[in-house]
């Protein structure tokens, strides 16, 4: 999985939700908070440094969720040299301070959780968005 995260000829969606498996690794204790930190300082370094490049958001999803205040000056720098297209710098601050204050859900809005199958996945979607009568 950590190859397909730096590889810059995969597809960057898929190379996106795998930084939110990466999370699920670590809050399934499969994987060390601090070797990710480790792995996120290297892909810093290794990811593709042309602007807009989704897998950064991924990236800084994953700082974010686990409220990694030492990475944020390198998030900051993504996001000023345009690595990052969604956000400015004041709503990862925003994001960031969220996540401290609520370490059971980091992500406003957004759910971390594994695949639960297609028809679960399908179910949801339709319940969430045309409820019931």
């Amino acid at each position: 999985m950590l190859h397909l995260l730096l590889d810059d000829a995969g597809d960057e969606d898929i190379r996106f939700w795998q930084w939110w498996a990466l999370i699920l690794l670590v809050l399934r204790g499969a994987l060390d908070l601090d070797s990710v930190r480790t792995f996120l300082v290297r892909a810093f370094d290794e990811l593709e440094q042309e602007p807009e490049q989704h897998v950064w958001a991924g990236w800084e999803g994953v700082v974010i969720y686990f409220g990694l205040e030492d990475l944020v000056p390198l998030v900051e720098h993504a996001h000023a040299v345009q690595r990052i297209r969604d956000g400015t710098i004041e709503e990862l601050r925003g994001k960031f301070a969220y996540a401290l204050a609520h370490p059971g859900h980091p992500l406003e809005r957004d759910e971390v959780c594994p695949f639960r199958g297609l028809m679960s996945e399908v179910d949801w979607a339709v319940e969430t968005r045309w409820p019931g009568p």
